[in-house]
């Protein structure tokens, strides 16, 4: 039977052997090794490309897309990539939104998004849930929503936009048309139903307008920008 103070010596033996395997991890990492690791992270790092880029992307595709890029470039003027994981809905909302922080520098509007988040579960309680029935929401975000790869779709925007009070915008490029024959580029607005919600005007005449345009292609979401 081992010991107490054998016991101890195979601990510490163990902790040693961990150091040491992460030291020689890190150790095998050199300079070039790190700056050709940023690199290749900055190469992922996405930035906006003319509408025509897109254009060129189909060039010698289907001409019901081609026209419906077409009808996007008289308002649109830029396309921000993001990578093709199944995240890409999440990765161009959340850009796109801090973006829009950033670039409005509103104070209001970060203290308002604050407050909702740490409000989400309160609400929750103050509509009648009981604790126990969050398991439901839980159950299905960690299933449908947190794993890497799962794509978004109309329920998850609906949801996001809902909790965080951000209006957004999707047009869908793809290859349906009108049933008159026409062509036109659908689009969908998704205003959250809460009236504290982003660039909600106080004129209750307005229109609550989105604060983001994204592109959705089957299974792919990118940020489009006006012109």
């Amino acid at each position: 039977m081992m010991n107490k103070g054998a016991e101890k010596e195979d601990g510490a033996g163990e902790e040693l052997k961990t150091e040491t395997l992460i030291e020689e991890d890190w150790g095998n990492y050199r300079d070039d090794d790190v700056m050709q690791q940023h690199n290749a992270i900055q190469a992922e790092e996405a930035h906006k490309d003319p509408l025509s880029a897109l254009a060129a992307e189909y060039q010698s595709g289907s001409p019901v897309i081609q026209e419906k890029i077409k009808i996007l470039g008289e308002t649109f003027a830029a396309i921000r990539r993001t990578r093709g994981d199944g995240n890409c809905f999440f990765r161009c909302f959340m850009f796109a939104y801090l973006e829009h922080i950033l670039e409005s520098q509103d104070k209001a509007e970060v203290d308002r998004i604050k407050a909702n988040v740490e409000q989400c579960k309160k609400t929750l309680q103050n509509l009648g849930y009981a604790d126990f029935t969050f398991e439901d929401f839980f159950a299905f975000c960690k299933a449908s929503v947190e794993p890497m790869g799962e794509e978004s779709d109309h329920v998850h925007i609906t949801a996001l936009s809902d909790a965080l009070g951000v209006p957004v915008r999707v047009m869908y490029l793809d290859r349906s048309s009108c049933d008159t024959g026409g062509i036109s580029v659908n689009h969908h607005d998704f205003i959250p139903s809460s009236s504290e919600s982003l660039d909600a005007t106080k004129n209750s005449s307005d229109s609550v307008k989105p604060v983001m345009t994204l592109l959705y292609r089957p299974g792919h979401y990118d940020i489009l920008y006006p012109k």
